[in-house]
C-alpha cells in the first residue's frame, strides 16, 4: 500500500496565494478597458501584500517534509519569499504606465505573479523534483516577461537569449540531478546528504548542479546572457529579475551546498571561490566601458554577484548570515537604482545612457525638487553598490568578507576589496554626470547612438510623462538602503536563523551576541524519509 504523503497545505501557502492570485488577474486583464487595467494592478497588489503578510507571519515556524520530502519551509524559504514578494511589488509600481491603452497589462501581472510563485517555490525546495518545477515556473514567466514588448526588436531579442541559455542551464542542471539520483537513490537534499555513497557519480552531479545554478545567479563565466538580455527587456522586468532571481539562487545554492554537498565542502568551496574571482574581475571590467546604464548595472550585478558568493564561501562561519543580510541590501539598491532609470527613461522618452544622467541632480528652473530628489537617490545607491560607508552596501561586503577571512580565504577578501575600488570607476562617473556636467543634446544624441535602434524607439510611455509613484520608489529604495545600515544587527539575526536551519544543527552564529541570538525554532512537521 502507497503511504500517504504529509499534505501540510501552509508549507505552501504562499505559492498558492499567487498561484490563485495569477490566475485571476490573467482572467480580470483580458479586457482592454481602463477598468480592467487599474483592477489588474490592484488584484496583483492585493495578492502580493497578502503573501507578504502570511510569511511575517510564519516566519519563524519551518516545517519540513512536507509533500512528501518536497518542501522545506523555513527561515532560508521565507527569506527568498520576501525577497521575491518585495521585487514583484516594486515591479508593479516601475510597470506603471504613462499611457492608459496599454494592452498587455493582464500578461505582464499575471506572467509576474507566476514567476513569483515559482520563485517562492524554488526557495522552499527540499528535493531536486520541486526545486526544477520551482526553477522552470519562474524561468518560463520571465523568457516571456523579457519578450512581451512585441514591438521591439530588442525585447524580442532579449526573451529569445534567454530562453536559449535559460534552457541551457536547466538541461546542465537536470542531468546533474540525474547523476545524483544515480549515485544516492534519492532527490531529496537532506537524503542525499546523509548517503554513504558519495562516489565520482556524485562528485560529477555536484558539479554540473553548481554549473547549472551559476547561471541562475549570473556568475562568471556563465553570465553571457546577462548583459543582452538585462538590456533588452523592459526595465521593470530588468529590475524584477535582477534581484528577485539573483536572491533565491544565490539562497537556493546555498541550500543545495550545505544540506545535499556539506561532506564534499572541501572540494566545492575553492570552485566556488573561483567563480567568486572571475565574477568580480569580469563583472568590473565590463562595467568600466559601458555608456548605457542598464547595461551597466548588468556588468555590476555580475561583479556582486561575485562578492556574495564569498558568502558561500564561508559558509561554516559566518558567511550565510552576511549572505542573507547582503540579499536584502544588494534587493533595495539594486532596485532603487533601476527605479530612477525608468524615471530617466520616462523623460526622455528611450533608453537610457550616461550622458543623459548630465546636469540632472540639481534642481534648476524646469526642474523641480521632485526631479532633484529621485537623483539623488541614485547617488546613494550607487555609492552603497561600490561599498561606501556609512551605507549598507559596505556593511555587506563587510561581512562578505569577514566570513570568508575566518575560512581561511582572506586572498578572496584582497580581490573582493581591489574589485570595490576598481567599481569606484563606473559607480562614481554617477555622481560626476549628474552633478559636475552640463546638459548636452549633441553628446546624449551620439551616445544614444550606439544603442539598438528599436530600443531606442517606441517605449509604452511617451516623452515627459513624469509618474509620481516612480519618483517616491526611487527615493524610497534609496531612504531603505541607508536605513539597513543602521540595523544589520536586527537582519543578521535572521540570517542566524537561516545557517542554523540550513545545517539542521541548531548552532548559533560565532559574532553575534547572547542576547541578540536566534531563538529556537518551532517545528511543525517531521523531517523527510527517503
Amino acid at each position: 500500500m502507497i503511504p500517504k504523503p504529509e499534505l501540510d497545505w501552509f508549507a505552501i501557502l504562499p505559492e498558492l496565494i499567487t498561484a490563485v492570485g495569477a490566475m485571476v488577474v490573467l482572467l480580470v486583464g483580458m479586457g482592454r478597458k481602463q477598468w480592467n487595467r487599474v483592477a489588474s494592478i490592484a488584484l496583483t497588489s492585493a495578492t502580493l501584500i497578502a503573501t507578504f503578510v502570511f510569511v511575517l507571519m510564519e516566519f519563524n515556524v519551518s516545517r519540513y517534509g512536507a509533500f512528501a520530502g518536497l518542501i522545506d519551509s523555513d527561515e532560508l524559504a521565507n527569506a527568498g519569499r520576501l525577497i521575491a514578494v518585495i521585487s514583484g511589488l516594486v515591479a508593479v509600481g516601475l510597470a506603471v504606465r504613462g499611457r492608459a491603452n496599454d494592452g498587455r497589462h493582464g500578461e505582464f501581472h499575471a506572467l509576474l505573479l507566476t514567476a513569483v510563485c515559482g520563485m517562492s517555490l524554488f526557495a522552499a525546495s527540499g528535493s531536486f523534483v520541486s526545486l526544477f518545477i520551482g526553477l522552470e515556473l519562474f524561468s518560463i514567466s520571465l523568457y516571456v516577461l523579457c519578450a512581451l514588448d512585441a514591438d521591439r526588436s530588442a525585447s524580442l531579442e532579449s526573451g529569445l537569449k534567454y530562453l536559449i541559455i535559460g534552457g541551457l542551464s536547466s538541461a546542465v542542471l537536470l542531468y546533474g540531478t540525474a547523476l545524483v539520483y544515480g549515485a544516492t537513490g534519492s532527490f531529496d537534499l537532506a537524503v542525499i546528504g546523509d548517503s554513504d555513497s558519495r562516489g565520482i557519480l556524485l562528485f560529477a552531479g555536484a558539479a554540473l548542479v553548481l554549473g547549472g545554478l551559476a547561471f541562475k545567479i549570473g556568475a562568471a563565466p556563465m553570465h553571457w546572457w546577462t548583459p543582452d538580455v538585462y538590456e533588452g527587456a523592459g526595465t521593470p522586468v530588468t529590475a524584477f529579475m535582477s534581484t528577485a532571481t539573483k536572491a533565491v539562487g544565490f539562497l537556493v545554492l546555498a541550500r543545495v551546498l550545505v544540506t545535499a554537498f556539506g561532506a564534499e565542502s572541501s572540494t566545492w568551496v575553492p570552485i566556488v571561490a573561483g567563480l567568486a574571482v572571475a565574477s568580480i574581475v569580469i563583472g568590473n571590467a565590463g562595467a568600466l566601458g559601458q555608456l548605457h546604464l542598464k547595461r551597466m548595472l548588468a556588468y555590476s550585478s555580475i561583479a556582486q554577484a561575485g562578492y556574495l558568493l564569498c558568502g558561500i564561501v564561508g559558509w561554516d562561519t559566518t558567511g550565510i548570515p552576511a549572505l542573507v543580510y547582503a540579499l536584502i541590501v544588494y534587493t533595495a539598491m539594486t532596485l532603487g537604482a533601476f527605479a530612477y532609470v525608468v524615471v530617466l527613461e520616462r523623460e526622455i522618452g528611450r533608453d537610457a545612457t550616461f550622458a543623459d544622467l548630465a546636469g540632472r541632480g540639481w534642481a534648476s528652473e524646469g526642474r523641480s525638487i521632485g526631479h532633484a530628489l529621485p537623483a539623488f537617490g541614485l547617488v546613494v545607491c550607487s555609492l552603497s553598490l561600490a561599498g561606501i560607508p556609512p551605507t549598507a552596501g559596505f556593511f555587506s561586503k563587510f561581512g562578505l568578507f569577514d566570513g570568508a577571512v575566518e575560512s581561511g580565504y582572506a586572498w578572496l577578501a584582497v580581490v573582493g576589496a581591489l574589485g570595490s575600488v576598481v567599481s569606484l570607476g563606473y559607480y562614481l562617473r554617477v555622481i560626476v554626470e549628474l552633478y559636475m556636467r552640463e546638459p548636452n543634446a549633441a553628446r546624449a544624441a551620439a551616445a544614444a547612438v550606439n544603442l539598438p535602434a528599436a530600443s531606442t524607439g517606441d517605449h509604452r510611455w511617451s516623452a515627459g510623462t513624469q509618474l509620481p509613484v516612480v519618483s517616491g520608489l526611487a527615493v524610497a529604495l534609496a531612504g531603505a538602503t541607508l536605513l539597513l545600515a543602521f540595523v544589520p544587527n536586527k537582519v543578521f539575526e535572521l540570517g542566524c536563523d537561516v545557517k542554523a536551519n540550513l545545517a539542521q544543527r541548531g548552532d548559533d552564529c560565532t559574532n553575534v551576541d547572547a542576547a541578540a541570538a536566534p531563538g529556537p525554532v518551532a517545528q511543525t512537521a517531521p523531517a523527510a524519509a527517503e
